[in-house]
């Protein structure tokens, strides 16, 4: 018997660097791409609009907070004194019943995170991540040839 179409939640799998990162219980992402109007003189309305670029992904993590496996341990969130020489990593969100990527967000880095402690409730965290490009079961996006790269790292 085939699955649903649709995908629910307990089907998601949030992996680091190919890891799985087990105590996510919500995640959130979205991806924009610049536009500009063309105003022109003489109009009152704007006369065309232009797709100009894309801007970095942008995804946040919730999680239940366990011990000895915080943000720093287990969603890469880098220690101050680790901020130099901190890398990109690899988020794929996977979909556990096709065992596809939903999301493919390639150089990333969290740079930021909150933590929650409420009287009768589960201690919770969020982590804040940018990535640069996104991809999902469709395919991957990706800068055509010939685009300009940063030169390495010395």
């Amino acid at each position: 018997m085939a699955g649903a179409a649709t995908i629910s939640g307990p089907r998601v799998q949030v992996w680091m660097d190919g890891e799985l990162q087990g105590t996510s219980n919500a995640v959130s992402w979205g991806w924009n791409y610049d536009i500009r109007n063309i105003d022109l003189l003489g109009r009152f309305s704007t006369a065309e609009t232009v797709l100009t670029g894309a801007e970095p992904v942008e995804l946040t993590l919730g999680g239940y907070r366990v011990f000895n496996a915080g943000p720093h341990v287990t969603c890469k969130v880098p220690r101050l004194q680790d901020l130099m020489t901190s890398d990109y990593f690899e988020l794929i969100l996977l979909d556990r019943q096709t065992n596809q990527p939903i999301g493919k967000v390639h150089q990333c880095r969290a740079y930021g995170y909150a933590e929650s402690a409420d009287a009768k409730s589960i201690m919770t965290m969020t982590i804040h991540v940018r990535g640069l490009l996104l991809g999902d079961e469709s395919g991957e996006n990706v800068e055509s040839s010939g685009a300009t790269v940063l030169p390495p790292a010395q």
